[in-house]
């Protein structure tokens, strides 16, 4: 399987961060890729969330929203399979998910942060946040595939949940903001040693981000421990890897 990790810059303008989805789907058409994986909320972008019930349920969309119908009709067009981050709303709940959409444009996989980390102040205390509960693989061009969000893979009863489910490598999206010499003296490698125990690749995507405290991007593949490949933190592009 051949994927792409995509760190692209997204605003909180929703129509702009849909319209860099479909460029890279359009993109894609003659790269012969399986999948192409954005960062963690890159939908909305991961500055849309105020703790404010009403604005965060208006900002959300649920899995049969229109704008997963267009992304669902271009990963048909391209022939690609796509993976988004995306504030989700079901019932009246909101998650911090991720969706995954099949190259024939089928709905693969929604999976929902299952660590509390992405809300924010009073948010903490609303149960209309919530998290998800279910860590099951999905299975796409013959791999069995694990999703994990951010800190979910920094909670140790909860690291260990992934650690025996069984797939052949699992995505890890995220939103981080270290300063690049912060990272590369120290941070990417304790991110590498973390998800040594899973015994897998992991796919590490970041997004890119324009306001303060940002988001710098970077695409990393963790294998035993160590960066087996990656697009550093500060470049623009995408990372090939063959899974």
């Amino acid at each position: 399987m051949r994927i792409g990790l995509i760190p692209e810059l997204f605003t909180l303008d929703v129509e702009h961060n849909l319209n860099q989805m479909l460029k890279w789907l359009q993109r894609s058409e003659d790269e012969n890729l399986d999948l192409i994986c954005f960062g963690e909320a890159c939908l909305q972008g991961f500055g849309a969330l105020n703790a404010d019930y009403d604005h965060d349920l208006a900002m959300a969309i649920s899995q049969d929203d229109d704008i997963v119908t267009r992304l669902q009709d271009a990963c048909h067009r391209a022939k690609t399979g796509l993976g988004f981050g995306y504030i989700e709303k079901d019932e009246g709940s909101l998650f911090s998910s991720y969706m995954l959409i099949s190259a024939d444009g089928r709905l693969l996989h929604n999976f929902r942060r299952v660590s509390p980390g992405w809300k924010l102040g009073q948010a903490f205390k609303d149960a209309r946040y919530r998290e998800g509960s279910d860590y099951a693989n999905f299975d796409y061009k013959g791999k069995k595939i694990t999703v994990a969000i951010c800190g979910d893979l920094w909670h140790d009863d909860l690291i260990e949940r992934f650690r025996v489910a069984d797939s052949d490598f699992l995505l890890w999206p995220l939103y981080t903001n270290y300063e690049i010499e912060t990272w590369e003296s120290g941070e990417k490698d304790e991110y590498a040693q973390r998800v040594a125990c899973l015994n897998r690749p992991v796919l590490m995507v970041n997004c890119f981000d324009d306001g303060e405290d940002i988001a710098r991007g970077g695409a990393f593949v963790f294998e035993q421990g160590r960066v087996s490949q990656e697009l550093p933190m500060g470049e623009t592009g995408i990372l090939l890897v063959d899974c």
